[in-house]
């Protein structure tokens, strides 16, 4: 927008600022977010929602009108898909080809199938954290332990940087530091 009309990015949110509606959407349980940014996808996307009024409403007719108003747009749209669960909605749109996905929560996209499949969160011992995500066929990552337990190398650190032994105790004594066990 800068290079081509000289125009400063304002912050927007999740909209798009060429195209409507492009940003989350509130569900009946949660947020969706659609990628509308043609006819077509706007015609099948009223036709998902059901909302053919939508779709004949002068205001909605073509993109830039979308543009112009779209703070009634979302409204309009969002009293529809609080009717329903993202993933009732998710289904619907997705079987008419528009772009959308869900915004999960992180336990949700933890759960994702995709993550599971990726092997995303290594369990080591009873902690469990997030691997790497560089995956070679020849030459697979290893862990050999997760990442220090908080306060691990307090006691190290504080003596690399100059303190004494004795300041490090008085630290632990009053309770200003974290001492963990080195893994």
């Amino acid at each position: 927008m800068y290079l081509t009309l000289g125009t400063v990015a304002q912050p927007r949110g999740s909209q798009h600022p060429l195209a409507a509606p492009y940003e989350a959407l509130q569900t009946g349980d949660g947020w969706i977010v659609v990628g509308i940014n043609n006819q077509s996808l706007w015609r099948r996307f009223c036709d998902a929602t059901g909302h053919a009024a939508l779709r004949d409403d002068p205001r909605f007719a073509d993109p830039i009108s979308r543009l112009m108003n779209r703070n009634e747009l979302k409204a309009a749209i969002e009293a529809r898909l609080t009717t329903e669960t993202t993933a009732a909605w998710l289904e619907k749109l997705l079987a008419q080809g528009i772009p959308c996905g869900p915004i999960n929560t992180i336990d949700q996209a933890l759960a994702d199938p995709q993550v599971q499949a990726r092997g995303v969160l290594v369990r080591m011992g009873e902690r469990q954290f997030v691997g790497s995500p560089i995956h070679l066929s020849r030459t697979p990552t290893a862990l050999r332990r997760g990442p220090a337990e908080i306060g691990a190398h307090s006691r190290e650190v504080l003596l690399e940087a100059g303190f004494s032994a004795a300041e490090v105790d008085d630290l632990v004594a009053s309770g200003a530091l974290l001492q963990g066990a080195p893994q």
